[in-house]
């Protein structure tokens, strides 16, 4: 009795494997080997400067052609280059209108506001913004206009 449970048992076991197999490859979901080639030269910081998720939502949006290859602000024209070619694409040269788009600028901190709690520190990915004697100071050189500090304050002592 016991013999013929396990014999059945295993064999439903057998069964529902290769089943399970079969329907893995029927079903199985596709994926652009292109994204991973572009979200390898993206620089990973997922600031959100380009208006989407991150940078994994940026590669599927740009390979989909949903979003212009120079659409990562911390990457700058290098990285729209990169990404340019891996798509086989030329990167779109801007034509200045007369209505010029307000560019970002590195982000001030009013003092007055700030706490020093180091949230802006923590938020930015570049070492870019440093609290010193309680203080947030932002470094220029290293700043890449993402504006993640200013998101993450709660104080609005960014701006």
């Amino acid at each position: 009795m016991i013999l013929e449970a396990v014999l059945v048992m295993g064999l439903l076991s057998l069964i529902l494997g290769i089943g399970l197999a079969i329907a893995s490859k029927k079903f199985e979901v596709k994926k652009d080997p292109r994204i991973d080639a572009v979200r390898k030269v993206l620089p990973g910081a997922n600031c959100g400067a380009c208006g989407l998720a991150g940078c994994d939502a940026f590669a599927e949006a740009v390979v989909a052609g949903k979003v212009p290859v120079d659409g990562c602000i911390p990457g700058q024209k290098a990285i729209a280059e990169k990404i340019a070619k891996i798509l086989e694409k030329e990167v779109e040269e801007k034509v200045e209108t007369k209505k010029e788009e307000p560019k970002r600028k590195i982000p001030f901190v009013i003092k007055e506001k700030c706490t020093g709690c180091k949230l802006c520190e923590k938020a930015c990915n570049f070492e870019a913004i440093k609290v010193v004697d309680k203080k947030a100071e932002v470094s220029p050189s290293n700043c890449k206009k993402c504006m993640a500090c200013v998101k993450a304050c709660p104080f609005k002592a960014i701006s």
